[in-house]
């Protein structure tokens, strides 16, 4: 695969280690697909009081994206990773 320069706009990644498993995990915002270590992850969508939410498993735990806007087109929409319900940082 060539690297696009434009794609990684359109992705956020995070990292987690988990049991001793490293995972990376990449949500592609246009689809809502998640991929973890090169695998298509089956997904719910939801919605919270914070906003929509997709959610899934990584291995036995529970993970979600939650997506957040701040009213403001010009700063978008905000990603963040929970897992186990705990935020996981960029």
């Amino acid at each position: 695969d060539q690297y696009i320069p434009e794609q990684r706009s359109w992705v956020r990644l995070w990292t987690v280690n988990l049991d001793n498993i490293f995972y990376y995990i990449k949500y592609h915002y246009g689809t809502g697909s998640v991929n973890c270590n090169g695998d298509f992850l089956k997904t719910i969508s939801g919605f919270s009081k914070e906003g929509p939410q997709t959610i899934f498993l990584i291995g036995t735990h529970e993970a979600c994206i939650q997506t957040v806007t701040n009213g403001v087109n010009k700063y978008g929409c905000v990603h963040t990773l929970k897992v186990n319900g705990e935020i996981v940082p960029e």
